[in-house]
């Protein structure tokens, strides 16, 4: 037993398992065992909450997907007995990771209505839609294990070059040349055309998309340091819905996944039986 979650173990039986389906290495390192047992938290946190709402699974569909795990495993030549003690153990651990996915998507099917999804479309349409945006930043070097007065500092100074570029006392690109320690302050901080999924980082498309042309972010961080940006341009696209409906369900499917968890956890009893 790895550690219980309101009294239910979760195994090394279990995490094999789980490595195994999501084709994840069978040892990994001490920061990758903890960030999958975290994970196999939320999923027993998520089993309670969906077996609660009676999101049952189709038993057929499901004994094909443990017939075609097993498979798997002959194909790569594993030998089952060295990923767990007995074949029904196996059969059984494989169903209730397998189960799941499958009555979370049964969960879905209850929640996301059409309006739901039109909605979430809507809101973010230039997201979706293919939309391109043109962009500047200004950017300064932070590293990751900054303490926090200099992350304090970092904010200040950004925050006070933000409120000089809103009040027109200089523009956002003399800006950029004075201040960014980005190859591109010597374009004026332009970093050029790009979509919501691209060559930009996620973290930070999620910030330049919300912006209206001309409109400056407050100063952000990502795991490259610190950022301010603007949008300066902008070709809208012609995706509609239909196009791209999986994507907004998948998105819609990670943002109740992750407010779930993080609701769950707050009351859940979670007790660590070794050293993650």
């Amino acid at each position: 037993m790895l550690v219980t979650v309101n009294g239910k173990p979760i195994t090394e039986n279990q995490l094999a398992i789980y490595r195994f389906l999501h084709r994840l290495p069978a040892e990994g390192t001490v920061e990758s065992r903890k960030a999958d047992l975290e994970q196999l938290i939320e999923n027993e946190l998520l089993r309670e909450f969906l077996a609660d709402r009676r999101a049952e699974v189709d038993s057929q569909r499901l004994a094909a997907a443990v017939k075609a795990a097993k498979e798997q495993l002959k194909r790569e030549n594993r030998d089952p007995d060295k990923l767990v003690s007995n074949s029904r153990l196996l059969d059984s651990l494989l169903r209730r990771e397998l189960s799941l996915p499958m009555a979370w998507q049964v969960h879905l099917g209850r929640v996301l209505t059409q309006q739901t999804i039109r909605d979430e479309f809507e809101r973010h349409k230039s997201e979706f839609d293919g939309s391109e945006v043109r962009a500047s930043q200004i950017f300064l070097k932070l590293p990751a294990n900054a303490d926090a007065t200099a992350v304090q500092a970092a904010h200040e100074k950004f925050a006070r070059i933000r409120a000089e570029i809103v009040a027109g006392k200089i523009g956002f690109a003399d800006a950029a040349r004075r201040e960014s320690q980005a190859p591109s302050a010597a374009d004026g901080g332009d970093v050029g055309w790009f979509t919501f999924r691209g060559k930009m980082p996620p973290e930070i498309c999620k910030v330049v998309f919300r912006l209206k042309p001309g409109e400056v972010s407050a100063p952000f961080r990502t795991k490259f340091g610190l950022h301010l940006y603007t949008v300066t341009k902008v070709r809208p696209g012609n995706l509609n819905l239909e196009d791209v409906r999986a994507s907004v369900i998948a998105r819609m499917s990670r943002n109740l996944w992750e407010e779930f968890a993080l609701q769950a956890r707050k009351t859940a009893k979670i007790e660590w039986q070794t050293t993650p």
